[in-house]
């Protein structure tokens, strides 16, 4: 499989950019067009091979061109990559739906709407997108859920291999290999819908769960309160029998349509004032801001600011990814020393009541922008009950006492300010003890809150990364528990390290990993010394001491390996000479000549004074170099092609022919050669095919000119192959020409312009 890079040329059109995503099968990646001169997505095969990813291509184009809907991304091309499939689409620039997991139902709503009805049109047009989840739907710019990967798509009825999808999303049918029903999705959009509402899919992380046969889902525990009817709707999706859920998926958007209207607000406002960094304009008592019409408070209008700011934080800001916001100047704010005091409104004091009416919607504004109406206390009512006592004393003229009303809210906004690094730390507290708890949704809202209160805080960031990959570490932390329970020790330590890899700060990770290692240490080391005893009894001494160092790995300051290993040496000097001369002759006999010479070595090492085992060294060593000769030339005929190699051959075929004992195996080996050196020296008929324009030159053989096609015989051997054209870039291809096989013709034709 190769290995995809950035900057490579796809189908000689489509130049990879960066990789988008990957799975099990294929992997995703932007890339540019250069022929329309546009981004584009491409899908790539990965490690599970071409055959896979080449039936899933098929399924998504087809699927795509005969939707040819605008919330489904278009295929816009298929084809391969020498042996590799690759499959074009539309670009889209968008955030997965699993991004707003934990938001209230009335936040989501228009983007399950829109989905509802883009697989209604899928089911009417006959198909079954069988794996519905958050990460495969886009929220595009333009606030629109798109439907993608349709790689395990399928015709109604049709009926496939129980693989594929996420099995906690998928239907019990689908995971049984029944046919293709627009029930599948129903289930899956049930699925996803208790995902988005509370924070995981049904029976996380529990893949066992979803194995039994009537799978109901535990009641859903949703991150916000949820209208009953959603309620009921996502039981009823979620039904084992699929005769029980809706009708169709229409019917569902209708539904939810309904469910979203009952859940609109009544009112209220959102703040659409410009932000403001700092408190005291630049100059000190500068002209007031122009407004286009003055401020009408009303009685509730500090309630409604109030819930203006909680939806901004708890609605807007998940939806949208906002610009980072400066932090609001922790300068405290000061009224003015005095004001005049005068019966009737004065110029002066206008203008000066204006300015701190300016400042104060500011500094609101950029405090609603960090979020402070979550975590502010009571300062911030307090700040906007004087902001709305200043307008309207404003309004009546009362320029003196409005002044001052504004100064009591500059008060408490210092107050509000000083208390952002606390809400700050509050919330990065609660999102870790949120990830710790793997409570998701609310670890994100956490990090979120922690991110408009400091968009650049590297805490927050670092734990919304964390909480990316909370629901793969839960999964592996599941695995690894299940693994030790059996007793598994090796895989529970793989998953332990696995989501450690993921989120090194996950403590059970962390905590059940120092508990297994100490067990798969404990499990090994028994094993090890096992082997070790069972070699000394049988008298297989170099397993033995291999067993012992394995040991002494797992334990370094144990006594039993020591003492152990003292045995075994005791025992290989005790050994009895002839016992291992008898071993050697046997070797000999069966020419074993390696295994003949270890022996010999053996006996060496202990007494290098004996006759018969210099004799026998000498005897064996040369022979083991000829068989390792033979063998490998045997092993690797394509070698014979070297004309060098083909005299080392016949060199090594001479020194045999010497031996004066030449056994049933050797002969074998001599008559093998002898046959594989007279296929080398037989030329190979290689056909070559060009565009008669092409000048075609082979290296050590000499030009062929131009031609469309050529036969030649060439020696067995490797050959490099040189096509030349003017305006052309020069081709080069190597030709390997193997003993008794006959290549496929060679194309040699320059194509590339200069």
């Amino acid at each position: 499989m190769p290995a995809w890079s950035s900057g490579q040329s796809i189908a000689g059109r489509y130049r990879l950019e960066r990789p988008l995503a990957g799975g099990s099968s294929a992997e995703a990646w932007s890339a540019s067009d250069t022929v329309t001169a546009t981004r584009v997505l491409i899908k790539l095969p990965c490690a599970a091979g071409p055959g896979a990813a080449a039936a899933s291509f098929d399924r998504e184009y087809d699927a795509s061109r005969s939707l040819d809907h605008p919330d489904v991304p278009r295929a816009l091309a298929h084809g391969r990559e020498g042996e590799y499939p690759f499959l074009v689409a539309t670009f889209v620039d968008g955030r997965s739906l699993a991004d707003r997991r934990g938001q209230p139902f009335a936040a989501v709503a228009p983007l399950l709407i829109n989905l509802a009805r883009t697989l209604a049109c899928v089911h009417e047009k006959g198909w079954v997108h069988r794996d519905l989840k958050t990460g495969n739907v886009l929220v595009s710019g333009d606030r629109r859920a798109l439907l993608t990967d349709f790689g395990l798509a399928a015709r109604m009825g049709e009926r496939q291999a129980p693989h594929g999808g996420s099995p906690f999303t998928r239907s019990p049918q689908q995971a049984a290999g029944m046919p293709a029903a627009a029930a599948d999705d129903l289930y899956s959009f049930g699925a996803l819908l208790y995902e988005l509402l509370s924070g995981n899919p049904p029976h996380f992380p529990d893949r066992a769960a979803v194995e039994l046969a009537d799978r109901r889902p535990p009641r859903m525990q949703p991150v916000h309160p949820v209208p009953e009817r959603i309620e009921r709707l996502i039981r009823q999706l979620l039904e084992p029998d699929p005769t029980a859920r809706p009708s169709s998926m229409q019917a569902v958007a209708d539904l939810l349509e309904v469910a979203m209207n009952d859940t609109q607000p009544l009112g209220g406002t959102r703040s659409e004032v410009s932000v403001n960094a700092n408190w005291q304009a630049p100059g000190g008592e500068s002209a007031p801001k122009a407004r286009t019409a003055p401020l009408r408070w009303k009685p509730l209008a500090a309630g409604a600011l109030f819930l203006a700011a909680a939806f901004l934080v708890f609605v807007v800001l998940p939806e949208r990814a906002p610009a980072p916001v400066p932090p609001v100047s922790s300068t405290p704010l000061t009224a003015p020393q005095s004001a005049p005091v005068v019966a009737t409104a004065s110029t002066q004091a206008r203008e000066a009541a204006l300015r701190a009416q300016s400042r104060y919607l500011d500094a609101v504004a950029a405090l609603e922008k960090r979020g402070a109406g979550a975590w502010s206390g009571p300062e911030l009512a307090l700040a906007r009950a004087s902001g709305q006592e200043g307008e309207r004393l404003l309004q009546s003229e009362q320029y003196a006492d409005a002044l001052a009303a504004y100064s009591a809210a500059a008060e408490h906004i210092t107050a509000v300010e000083a208390r952002a690094p606390q809400a700050l730390q509050q919330a990065l507290s609660d999102g870790a003890q949120a990830l710790a708890a793997a409570r998701v949704a609310e670890a994100t809202q956490a990090y979120q809150l922690a991110l408009v209160i400091d968009p650049e805080n590297a805490a927050a960031k670092h734990g919304l990364k964390r909480v990316g990959a909370a629901d793969r570490v839960q999964e592996l932390i599941v695995e690894a528990r299940r693994a030790a329970t059996a007793s598994n020790w090796a895989a529970a330590v793989d998953a332990y390290r696995h989501a450690l890899a993921l989120d090194d700060e996950a403590a059970e990770a962390r905590e059940g990993l120092a508990v297994a290692e100490r067990a798969l240490n404990e499990a090994l080391y028994g094993t090890a010394m096992a082997e070790a005893l069972r070699g000394l009894d049988t008298r297989r001494f170099a397993a033995a001491r291999a067993a012992i160092d394995r040991a002494r790995s797992l334990r370094p300051a144990a006594p039993e390996p020591k003492d152990l290993a003292a045995r075994v040496n005791a025992a290989i000097a005790g050994t009895r000479i002839e016992d291992l001369r008898t071993e050697a002759q046997d070797h000999e006999r069966s020419e074993r000549w390696s295994d003949a010479l270890t022996v010999y070595q053996s006996i060496l090492e202990r007494n290098s004074t004996l006759l018969f085992a210099r004799e026998g060294l000498d005897r064996v060593a040369p022979r083991v170099r000829l068989d390792e000769r033979l063998r490998d030339l045997i092993a690797r005929p394509e070698r014979l092609g070297s004309p060098e190699i083909r005299e080392a051959a016949r060199r090594a075929l001479t020194e045999a022919g010497t031996l004066a004992k030449q056994g049933p195996v050797l002969a074998s080996q001599v008559a093998k050669v002898e046959s594989m050196l007279g296929t080398a020296e037989k030329p190979v008929r290689v056909a070559l095919e060009s565009d008669a324009a092409t000048q075609v030159v082979i290296y050590r053989v000499g030009a062929l000119g131009a031609f469309t096609r050529r036969e030649i015989e060439l020696p067995p051997g490797t050959y490099t192959v040189l096509g030349t054209r003017a305006g052309f870039r020069d081709v080069r291809h190597e030709l390997k020409v193997r003993p008794g096989e006959l290549p496929a013709a060679l194309v040699v034709r320059c194509e590339d312009r200069i």
